[in-house]
């Protein structure tokens, strides 16, 4: 079985991308621009952490015919809040900008 597993990081000053392969992985920084961070707070300031909970995917390929699946966790310095499963980038809704800005902190590669 081929598998393919990648995970983002977001900080304030810098994104980590870790991708593990079948024969390979790599770790990749990237720059996290004021801007991007400050849309990310935003963004996330505007729901309540608590109802990002587990949150329902809108599809379920992953569950029958191998699609790829993601999943966001928010980390305080406190808490961690795990957001649920969902199909590759399809998430539910209320992440879908959440989503957006993750996936843009990916462009500036230190």
């Amino acid at each position: 079985m081929i598998g393919f597993y990648e995970s983002i990081k977001i900080m304030q000053d810098s994104t980590f991308v870790f991708k593990k392969g079948e024969d390979n992985n790599v770790n990749i920084k990237f720059l996290t621009s004021k801007a991007t961070w400050d849309r990310l707070i935003n963004s996330i300031c505007q729901y309540s952490l608590k109802d990002l909970v587990n949150l329902p995917s809108p599809t379920h390929d992953r569950e029958y015919d191998g699609a790829l699946f993601s999943g966001i966790t928010i980390s305080t310095k406190i808490i961690k809040y795990d957001c649920g499963q969902f199909d590759d980038y399809n998430p539910n809704e209320k992440l879908k900008p959440l989503l957006e800005i993750m996936l843009e902190s990916k462009k500036v590669k230190l």
